[in-house]
Protein backbone atom coordinates (compact mmCIF):
# COMPACT_ATOMS: atom_id res chain seq x y z
CA UNK A 1 0.00 0.00 0.00
CA UNK A 2 1.45 3.33 -1.12
CA UNK A 3 0.33 5.43 1.82
CA UNK A 4 2.14 8.78 2.30
CA UNK A 5 -0.66 10.26 4.42
CA UNK A 6 -1.08 7.16 6.61
CA UNK A 7 -4.81 6.77 5.99
CA UNK A 8 -4.46 3.18 4.73
CA UNK A 9 -2.60 2.26 7.91
CA UNK A 10 -5.39 3.71 10.06
CA UNK A 11 -8.00 1.86 8.01
CA UNK A 12 -6.20 -1.49 8.34
CA UNK A 13 -5.64 -0.99 12.07
CA UNK A 14 -9.32 -0.26 12.68
CA UNK A 15 -10.54 -3.06 10.41
CA UNK A 16 -8.26 -5.78 11.76
CA UNK A 17 -8.22 -4.71 15.41
CA UNK A 18 -10.76 -7.39 16.45
CA UNK A 19 -8.61 -10.03 14.71
CA UNK A 20 -5.53 -9.47 16.91
CA UNK A 21 -3.54 -7.50 14.32
CA UNK A 22 0.25 -7.48 14.74
CA UNK A 23 2.01 -4.24 13.69
CA UNK A 24 5.71 -4.61 12.85
CA UNK A 25 8.56 -2.88 11.02
CA UNK A 26 11.56 -4.23 9.14
CA UNK A 27 13.91 -3.00 11.89
CA UNK A 28 12.31 -5.13 14.63
CA UNK A 29 14.48 -7.91 16.01
CA UNK A 30 11.52 -10.26 16.47
CA UNK A 31 10.05 -9.72 12.97
CA UNK A 32 10.65 -13.32 11.92
CA UNK A 33 8.96 -14.75 15.01
CA UNK A 34 5.93 -12.45 14.63
CA UNK A 35 5.47 -13.45 10.97
CA UNK A 36 5.89 -17.15 11.79
CA UNK A 37 3.25 -17.03 14.54
CA UNK A 38 0.85 -15.07 12.34
CA UNK A 39 1.10 -17.65 9.55
CA UNK A 40 0.77 -20.54 11.98
CA UNK A 41 -2.32 -19.19 13.72
CA UNK A 42 -3.91 -17.35 10.78
CA UNK A 43 -3.58 -13.81 12.17
CA UNK A 44 -3.20 -10.54 10.21
CA UNK A 45 0.09 -8.62 10.16
CA UNK A 46 0.75 -5.02 9.12
CA UNK A 47 4.34 -4.44 8.02
CA UNK A 48 4.62 -0.66 7.84
CA UNK A 49 7.11 1.93 6.58
CA UNK A 50 8.97 -0.35 4.15
CA UNK A 51 11.31 1.11 1.52
CA UNK A 52 11.78 0.13 -2.13
CA UNK A 53 13.77 -3.02 -1.32
CA UNK A 54 12.03 -5.83 0.56
CA UNK A 55 13.91 -8.15 2.89
CA UNK A 56 14.62 -11.60 1.39
CA UNK A 57 13.05 -13.19 4.47
CA UNK A 58 9.66 -12.14 3.05
CA UNK A 59 10.12 -14.24 -0.10
CA UNK A 60 8.44 -17.41 1.26
CA UNK A 61 5.42 -15.33 2.27
CA UNK A 62 5.20 -13.42 -1.01
CA UNK A 63 5.47 -16.68 -2.95
CA UNK A 64 2.95 -18.27 -0.57
CA UNK A 65 5.36 -21.08 0.29
CA UNK A 66 3.74 -21.48 3.68
CA UNK A 67 1.56 -23.82 5.69
CA UNK A 68 -1.22 -22.09 7.56
CA UNK A 69 -4.06 -23.11 9.84
CA UNK A 70 -6.23 -20.04 9.20
CA UNK A 71 -6.61 -17.06 6.90
CA UNK A 72 -3.35 -15.23 7.53
CA UNK A 73 -3.13 -11.79 5.90
CA UNK A 74 -0.01 -9.71 5.30
CA UNK A 75 -0.41 -5.98 4.72
CA UNK A 76 2.69 -4.02 3.65
CA UNK A 77 2.69 -0.23 3.58
CA UNK A 78 5.18 2.44 2.57
CA UNK A 79 5.24 6.19 3.14
CA UNK A 80 7.15 6.75 -0.09
CA UNK A 81 5.05 8.89 -2.44
CA UNK A 82 6.45 7.43 -5.67
CA UNK A 83 8.26 4.13 -4.98
CA UNK A 84 9.76 1.99 -7.75
CA UNK A 85 9.47 -1.73 -7.12
CA UNK A 86 10.98 -4.46 -9.23
CA UNK A 87 8.62 -6.25 -11.64
CA UNK A 88 8.89 -9.50 -9.69
CA UNK A 89 7.53 -7.71 -6.63
CA UNK A 90 4.56 -6.41 -8.59
CA UNK A 91 3.47 -9.88 -9.66
CA UNK A 92 3.63 -11.27 -6.11
CA UNK A 93 1.63 -8.57 -4.32
CA UNK A 94 -1.38 -6.36 -5.01
CA UNK A 95 -0.24 -2.74 -5.24
CA UNK A 96 -2.80 -0.18 -4.07
CA UNK A 97 -2.06 3.55 -4.23
CA UNK A 98 -3.73 5.43 -1.35
CA UNK A 99 -2.03 8.72 -2.14
CA UNK A 100 -4.55 11.55 -2.02
CA UNK A 101 -4.91 14.19 -4.70
CA UNK A 102 -5.59 17.86 -3.86
CA UNK A 103 -9.37 17.41 -4.03
CA UNK A 104 -9.20 14.38 -1.75
CA UNK A 105 -7.14 16.26 0.82
CA UNK A 106 -9.58 19.19 0.74
CA UNK A 107 -12.50 16.82 1.27
CA UNK A 108 -10.79 15.17 4.24
CA UNK A 109 -9.86 18.51 5.80
CA UNK A 110 -13.44 19.73 5.37
CA UNK A 111 -14.74 16.52 6.96
CA UNK A 112 -12.43 17.01 9.96
CA UNK A 113 -13.51 20.64 10.40
CA UNK A 114 -17.20 19.70 10.19
CA UNK A 115 -16.67 16.81 12.61
CA UNK A 116 -15.11 19.21 15.10
CA UNK A 117 -17.46 22.18 14.67
CA UNK A 118 -20.73 20.38 13.86
CA UNK A 119 -20.45 16.69 14.84
CA UNK A 120 -24.21 16.34 14.34
CA UNK A 121 -23.88 17.20 10.63
CA UNK A 122 -20.94 14.87 10.23
CA UNK A 123 -22.90 12.05 11.86
CA UNK A 124 -25.90 12.78 9.65
CA UNK A 125 -23.68 12.68 6.56
CA UNK A 126 -22.17 9.39 7.70
CA UNK A 127 -25.62 7.92 8.34
CA UNK A 128 -26.86 9.05 4.92
CA UNK A 129 -23.82 7.58 3.19
CA UNK A 130 -24.36 4.26 4.95
CA UNK A 131 -28.08 4.39 4.21
CA UNK A 132 -27.41 5.17 0.56
CA UNK A 133 -25.06 2.22 0.23
CA UNK A 134 -27.61 -0.06 1.89
CA UNK A 135 -30.36 1.20 -0.42
CA UNK A 136 -28.19 0.55 -3.48
CA UNK A 137 -27.53 -2.97 -2.24
CA UNK A 138 -31.23 -3.58 -1.62
CA UNK A 139 -32.05 -2.19 -5.06
CA UNK A 140 -29.61 -4.59 -6.69
CA UNK A 141 -31.10 -7.49 -4.74
CA UNK A 142 -34.62 -6.47 -5.80
CA UNK A 143 -33.59 -6.16 -9.45
CA UNK A 144 -32.01 -9.61 -9.39
CA UNK A 145 -35.09 -11.04 -7.70
CA UNK A 146 -37.39 -9.43 -10.27
CA UNK A 147 -35.40 -10.83 -13.18
CA UNK A 148 -35.32 -14.26 -11.56
CA UNK A 149 -39.08 -14.30 -10.91
CA UNK A 150 -39.94 -13.02 -14.37
CA UNK A 151 -37.72 -15.62 -16.01
CA UNK A 152 -38.87 -18.62 -13.95
CA UNK A 153 -42.58 -17.96 -13.37
CA UNK A 154 -44.81 -19.61 -16.00
CA UNK A 155 -48.03 -17.82 -15.00
CA UNK A 156 -47.16 -14.29 -13.91
CA UNK A 157 -50.72 -13.19 -13.18
CA UNK A 158 -51.26 -16.18 -10.90
CA UNK A 159 -47.92 -15.81 -9.12
CA UNK A 160 -48.39 -13.52 -6.11
CA UNK A 161 -44.66 -12.94 -5.73
CA UNK A 162 -44.33 -12.07 -9.41
CA UNK A 163 -47.20 -9.56 -9.19
CA UNK A 164 -45.53 -7.79 -6.17
CA UNK A 165 -42.15 -7.76 -7.93
CA UNK A 166 -43.73 -6.34 -11.09
CA UNK A 167 -45.06 -3.48 -8.97
CA UNK A 168 -41.56 -2.69 -7.71
CA UNK A 169 -40.27 -2.89 -11.28
CA UNK A 170 -43.07 -0.57 -12.44
CA UNK A 171 -42.10 1.97 -9.77
CA UNK A 172 -38.42 1.82 -10.73
CA UNK A 173 -39.32 2.18 -14.40
CA UNK A 174 -41.64 5.13 -13.73
CA UNK A 175 -39.08 6.93 -11.54
CA UNK A 176 -36.31 6.35 -14.10
CA UNK A 177 -38.43 7.75 -16.93
CA UNK A 178 -39.40 10.80 -14.85
CA UNK A 179 -35.73 11.45 -14.04
CA UNK A 180 -34.78 11.10 -17.72
CA UNK A 181 -37.45 13.65 -18.65
CA UNK A 182 -36.22 16.07 -15.97
CA UNK A 183 -39.45 15.83 -13.99
CA UNK A 184 -37.82 14.28 -10.93
CA UNK A 185 -34.52 15.17 -9.28
CA UNK A 186 -32.13 12.63 -7.78
CA UNK A 187 -31.70 13.46 -4.09
CA UNK A 188 -30.32 11.82 -0.98
CA UNK A 189 -31.12 14.17 1.91
CA UNK A 190 -33.33 14.16 4.97
CA UNK A 191 -36.97 14.85 4.04
CA UNK A 192 -37.30 17.97 6.20
CA UNK A 193 -34.11 19.41 4.64
CA UNK A 194 -35.44 19.28 1.07
CA UNK A 195 -36.52 22.69 -0.20
CA UNK A 196 -40.15 21.77 -0.96
CA UNK A 197 -40.53 20.04 2.44
CA UNK A 198 -39.02 22.89 4.44
CA UNK A 199 -41.22 23.55 7.46
CA UNK A 200 -43.24 20.34 7.28
CA UNK A 201 -41.91 19.12 10.62
CA UNK A 202 -42.91 22.37 12.36
CA UNK A 203 -46.33 22.19 10.66
CA UNK A 204 -46.77 18.63 11.89
CA UNK A 205 -45.98 19.60 15.48
CA UNK A 206 -48.34 22.60 15.35
CA UNK A 207 -51.20 20.69 13.65
CA UNK A 208 -51.16 17.26 15.24
CA UNK A 209 -54.97 16.68 15.01
CA UNK A 210 -54.97 17.23 11.23
CA UNK A 211 -52.04 14.89 10.66
CA UNK A 212 -53.51 12.35 13.06
CA UNK A 213 -56.73 12.32 11.02
CA UNK A 214 -54.68 11.72 7.89
CA UNK A 215 -52.76 8.86 9.49
CA UNK A 216 -55.95 7.24 10.81
CA UNK A 217 -57.72 7.36 7.45
CA UNK A 218 -58.81 4.02 5.98
CA UNK A 219 -57.20 4.92 2.64
CA UNK A 220 -54.56 7.57 3.44
CA UNK A 221 -53.07 7.26 -0.06
CA UNK A 222 -56.36 8.66 -1.40
CA UNK A 223 -56.77 11.20 1.40
CA UNK A 224 -55.57 14.80 0.85
CA UNK A 225 -52.66 15.93 2.98
CA UNK A 226 -53.22 18.79 5.44
CA UNK A 227 -52.85 22.11 3.62
CA UNK A 228 -50.73 23.68 2.30
CA UNK A 229 -48.92 20.40 1.62
CA UNK A 230 -51.64 18.82 -0.49
CA UNK A 231 -51.33 21.63 -3.06
CA UNK A 232 -47.61 22.18 -2.60
CA UNK A 233 -46.38 18.61 -3.16
CA UNK A 234 -46.65 16.53 -6.31
CA UNK A 235 -47.72 12.88 -6.46
CA UNK A 236 -44.25 11.43 -5.90
CA UNK A 237 -43.51 13.78 -3.01
CA UNK A 238 -46.79 12.75 -1.39
CA UNK A 239 -45.57 9.15 -1.64
CA UNK A 240 -42.51 10.17 0.36
CA UNK A 241 -44.70 11.62 3.12
CA UNK A 242 -46.90 8.52 3.15
CA UNK A 243 -43.77 6.34 3.35
CA UNK A 244 -42.84 8.11 6.60
CA UNK A 245 -46.30 7.87 8.20
CA UNK A 246 -48.17 4.85 6.80
CA UNK A 247 -45.66 2.37 5.42
CA UNK A 248 -48.35 -0.32 5.43
CA UNK A 249 -50.22 1.48 2.62
CA UNK A 250 -47.28 1.85 0.25
CA UNK A 251 -48.32 -1.05 -2.03
CA UNK A 252 -51.69 0.42 -3.11
CA UNK A 253 -50.15 3.91 -3.12
CA UNK A 254 -47.34 2.82 -5.47
CA UNK A 255 -49.83 1.00 -7.67
CA UNK A 256 -51.96 4.12 -7.94
CA UNK A 257 -48.91 6.27 -8.65
CA UNK A 258 -47.72 3.99 -11.47
CA UNK A 259 -51.24 3.75 -12.92
CA UNK A 260 -51.44 7.52 -13.02
CA UNK A 261 -48.08 7.82 -14.77
CA UNK A 262 -48.61 5.28 -17.56
CA UNK A 263 -46.31 6.01 -20.47
CA UNK A 264 -47.75 5.14 -23.88
CA UNK A 265 -45.42 7.28 -25.98
CA UNK A 266 -41.85 7.06 -24.70
CA UNK A 267 -39.03 8.78 -26.53
CA UNK A 268 -36.40 6.36 -27.93
CA UNK A 269 -33.56 8.22 -26.20
CA UNK A 270 -35.18 7.49 -22.83
CA UNK A 271 -35.46 3.79 -23.65
CA UNK A 272 -31.80 3.70 -24.58
CA UNK A 273 -30.94 5.23 -21.22
CA UNK A 274 -33.07 2.64 -19.45
CA UNK A 275 -31.33 -0.18 -21.28
CA UNK A 276 -27.94 1.22 -20.31
CA UNK A 277 -28.94 1.46 -16.65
Amino acid sequence: MIDPQGQANRWIKNMEKPNNLSIVRMTQADLGRVLENAVQFGQPVLLENVLEELDPMLEPLLQQQTFKQGGALLYISTKLANPHYLPEVGVRVTLVNFMLAKDGLQAQLLARVVARERPDLQQAKSDLTTQGAEHRRLLQDIEKKILNVLSTSEHLLEDEEAVQDKMVFSLLLTVTIMMAEGRLERTNVILNEMEKFHGILDHFVANVPEWEAFCDAVEPHKTPLPEPWNKKLDAFEKLMVLRCMRFDMMVPAVQGFCDGKCYTNIQPRILYGLLDS
